[in-house]
């Protein structure tokens, strides 16, 4: 019995798919790297402010509680502050490079290229998981819903109704109560709205 041997455009178009999504895994692991060589930094400074303000506070030992207090608040702003860059260096980096493994996900057909999607997923779920960490929630718009501008950012133009969400293209962010990246979405374009807003401004003066 003779087998089947697949078609030269299938194998080239997994390889493309291949050559594609490597790059992007290897450029994703330098980010990382860059990341945590940052974050080591940072945390280093805080080491030696930490030193520093403890030499001050054992050198005014004698002073009052209320000195001691203030070098307290002054340790905990300053610390905090750091954890705050280094959290939101993270995040611009990784929620990027999260949206574009999506997509190179997404763009893959079912039942092909079974390695690459599991590569592509076991990336996905690692990022996801280290923004949820960081305390980053992903949220999305929903097509229908009227736009808000504190939770959503145009991106694109569709054919529909003015006002409402057409389609949602990217995930947003927030910690908290805080948005961090608002959600893309489609909206529909200015010129169908002032077209639309025209028709109605003449069928009301007949």
């Amino acid at each position: 019995m003779v087998s089947e041997s697949p078609e030269p455009g299938a194998e080239t178009s997994r390889a493309e798919r291949e050559d594609g999504v490597e790059p992007l895994l290897e450029e994703l692991a330098e980010d990382m790297l860059d990341l945590l060589g940052a974050v080591r930094a940072i945390e280093e400074r805080q080491r030696d402010l930490a030193t520093r303000l403890d030499r001050i506070e054992q050198g005014l030992g004698r002073e009052t509680a209320a000195a001691s207090q203030a070098i307290d608040s002054l340790r905990r702003d300053l610390l905090g502050e750091r954890r705050a860059q280094a959290v939101r260096q993270a995040f611009e980096v990784v929620a990027p490079a999260l949206e574009s493994l999506r997509g190179q996900l997404d763009g893959l057909r079912l039942g092909e290229d079974a390695r690459i999607r599991g590569q592509l997923r076991a990336a996905v779920s690692a990022l996801s998981n280290l923004l949820h960490g960081l305390g980053f929630e992903a949220f999305e718009a929903l097509p229908g819903e009227p736009f808000d501008p504190e939770r959503m950012e145009c991106l694109g133009f569709a054919e529909g109704p003015p006002g409402v969400v057409l389609e949602a293209v990217r995930h947003g962010f927030r910690s908290g109560e805080i948005v961090m990246r608002p959600a893309g979405v489609l909206l529909a374009a200015p010129a169908a709205i002032d077209a639309e807003t025209n028709q109605g401004e003449k069928g009301g003066k007949r």
